[in-house]
């Protein structure tokens, strides 16, 4: 698994929180992408997983998804995205993150 850490954030004054991304995932073989939190860089709990292939064509738009981090906002709060491939090469994996 490779990850994409943001910066850590305060999210104490943000009463919804949430992160938003965009994703697209095609290929035969294509792994997962997670979304997880810690609050000490160290336990990581998983919000979201995104398994196979959602996307039929490299064309297709991509999928956006908001996850809650309501339940995360005391103190220092830690995201990462982690994609892992799939069994060959025939996947691709693109991500975009709104702040």
């Amino acid at each position: 698994m490779s990850y994409a850490n943001l910066p850590v954030l305060d999210l104490s004054s943000i009463p919804n929180a949430v992160v938003e991304y965009a994703y697209h995932m095609v290929g035969a073989t294509m792994g997962d992408l997670t979304v997880e939190v810690s609050g000490d860089n160290m336990n990581w709990t998983t919000l979201s997983t995104i398994s196979g292939q959602q996307q039929s064509a490299q064309s297709d738009p991509y999928n956006i998804t908001i996850v809650d981090l309501t339940c995360y906002t005391s103190g220092q709060t830690y995201i990462r995205f982690g994609g892992a491939r799939g069994s060959s090469f025939t996947g691709d994996m693109r991500l975009m993150i709104f702040m």
